[in-house]
């Protein structure tokens, strides 16, 4: 299980996430990583179109975010939200920074029909 399987968004409390947002945050310190650096980290959101991507996009940027639109493949045909944006940025990881960026993230997705899957950070 991968760090970003931890933070899957489905139909979990709060605190489920909250808790896997603790457990990633442990994995990575206990990986040697130094939190009070900045480093890599991706959140990802899962829309239901390339339009409702393409939309999303100016969203993420005006949050500090890069973002880059994956198109589904073909194991993607059932989804009903195919179209994958992962945001990037660089900060420093910590438990308050990530909540944050959850609850902007879910909410944001939400106006454009899509759904919050979660985060990794690099090492």
């Amino acid at each position: 299980m991968g760090l970003r399987d931890l933070l899957k968004r489905g139909d979990r409390p709060a605190d489920a996430e909250v808790g896997g947002d603790r457990q990633v945050i442990e994995q990575l310190t206990d990986a040697g990583a130094d939190l009070s650096q900045p480093r890599e980290v991706v959140h990802y959101v899962h829309l239901p179109s390339r339009e409702a991507a393409e939309a999303f996009v100016p969203m993420v940027a005006n949050l500090g975010f890069e973002p880059k639109i994956h198109e589904p493949g073909p194991e993607s045909a059932a989804d009903p939200r195919p179209w994958t944006v992962a945001a990037t940025a660089h900060m420093v990881v910590s438990e308050d920074g990530v909540a944050l960026a959850r609850r902007s993230f879910t909410e944001l997705a939400a106006e454009y029909g899509g759904a919050y899957d979660g985060w990794e950070a690099a090492v």
